[in-house]
């Protein structure tokens, strides 16, 4: 994975990594949805340093992050174990 350096308005230097987004599509598949909540946990600060008037909270990506693993380790297997692949 490259590091973008991205300028601000300001002219300060971030260093955000950069995922190939089929990269990004197969780890949403293979990990049933759990890895968007932890992209946005991973680069939330760096996000957040750009000039805007909204933030991304701590809170809103982590409560996706639970409700995904609850359902990938949870719903989803009891589901497939009951009723079979189909």
């Amino acid at each position: 994975m490259e590091i973008n350096q991205i300028l601000d308005e300001d002219n300060n230097i971030f260093n955000l990594k950069r995922t190939p987004v089929i990269f990004t599509v197969i780890l949403s598949i293979i990990t049933l949805g759990v890895y968007l909540p932890y992209w946005f946990l991973t680069r939330r600060k760096i996000l957040n340093k750009f000039n805007a008037d909204e933030r991304i909270s701590f809170i809103t990506p982590m409560c996706f992050f639970i409700l995904t693993t609850f359902i990938a380790l949870t719903i989803i297997p009891v589901n497939l174990l009951f009723d079979g692949w189909i």
